[in-house]
């Protein structure tokens, strides 16, 4: 039943990713019950996991280690791609998996997202210190707006990873970052710009914390634009 399955989700000494692999198979399992008349009912519909969404350990980038960065976009391979991850807030699984045409270049939005109800279809504005970084992988006609470089299907969160720490190591950036740290970055940099909460909250895909504020706030997008642009580009130095 419901609660025998929800105490399992509610035990928090497992990580959120955890959960979704449990929750998943839970789901799984209920369907093919379900499929084959073994039940009459799916319980697993009404599980939830309870943890918090973002639980993974980060260390934002620097001020110092963002102007590196930039510094080194045009020379160094895919280290425009951690700038974007930077100002969009996207997870790397998110990135990877957005098609071309789900990326706007009239109306400089990206529409993407995965796991969570909040996060799913979630549209983010493209900030305009980095549009022309978003132009130069926007190819029409290929399938990912990340394309693996030897073929039209989506890059490996594996293969990033390499390329990831390649930008790392070539713009001498000593500090164990991770992707993930990007994303961390973005609602740093939002933070310390003195965007509104719910903004944050809708531009990476959280749940906000308020039941008023799940309810009753609406942001449209020339909001969540105007919170985006809050964050300050620094001219190189």
């Amino acid at each position: 039943r419901t609660g025998d399955m929800q105490t399992i989700l509610d035990d928090h000494t497992l990580s959120h990713a955890y959960m979704e692999h449990i929750a998943n198979l839970l789901h799984q399992v209920f369907k093919y019950a379900s499929e084959y008349d073994i039940i009459d009912k799916d319980y697993s519909k009404f599980i939830r996991i309870t943890k918090a969404e973002d639980d993974e350990a980060g260390i934002p980038f620097t001020r110092e280690e963002i102007q590196t960065l930039w510094q080194n976009a045009d020379r160094v391979p895919y280290a425009d791609t951690v700038l974007i991850l930077i100002y969009t807030g996207w997870r790397i699984s998110e990135l990877l998996s957005m098609h071309t045409e789900n990326v706007s270049l009239s109306a400089w939005t990206m529409t993407g997202g995965v796991k969570t109800a909040a996060g799913k279809n979630r549209t983010v504005p493209i900030h305009s210190g980095i549009k022309h970084l978003v132009q130069h992988y926007h190819k029409p006609g290929k399938p990912f707006f990340i394309n693996n470089p030897n073929n039209d299907r989506a890059m490996t969160k594996t293969a990033y990873y390499r390329l990831f720490d390649n930008v790392l190591t070539e713009c001498r950036i000593t500090t164990r970052h991770t992707p993930h740290d990007c994303r961390h970055t973005f609602t740093s940099l939002l933070d310390s710009a003195g965007a509104n909460e719910v903004c944050i909250d809708r531009l990476v895909g959280h749940a906000s914390k308020s039941l008023t504020k799940r309810t009753y706030t609406h942001k449209d997008m020339e909001e969540l634009r105007a919170a985006v642009e809050l964050i300050k580009i620094e001219p190189l130095e």
